[in-house]
């Protein structure tokens, strides 16, 4: 079946298939809203850059330019670097911990 995924070859533990199968949810449910927004930002600053006046001009510039490297970097060294560094659980943990130990909710402070 095409859309059963094996485990890659390189990733040996546990922790790197974690990474890699949450880097691959995230770009196929948020890589077409990324790339849509995308087409229509640029295609409306495209459309700026050919104006006469100067101001309308250099935003149009300055969106398509933005536009096009925040696509680059969000669909390139973004997934990169999650495979590698990201998180294994979801959620902040650190916090549910601590209080776990002490055996109660967080308590508010004494009014003074």
């Amino acid at each position: 079946d095409a859309m059963v995924q094996e485990k890659p070859e390189p990733f040996k533990n546990k922790k790197s298939v974690v990474r890699f199968q949450r880097t691959a949810f995230a770009l196929k449910s948020m890589g077409s809203a990324v790339m849509g927004s995308a087409a229509t930002t640029a295609g409306s600053s495209f459309f700026l850059v050919f104006c006469s006046l100067t101001f309308f001009t250099k935003l149009g510039a300055m969106c398509l330019t933005v536009t096009l490297l925040s696509v680059i970097i969000a669909l390139g060294p973004l997934p990169a670097a999650l495979m590698a560094f990201g998180p294994v659980r979801p959620g902040c943990r650190c916090c549910r911990r601590n209080h776990a130990a002490e055996g109660s909710a967080p308590k508010a402070a004494p009014r003074e």
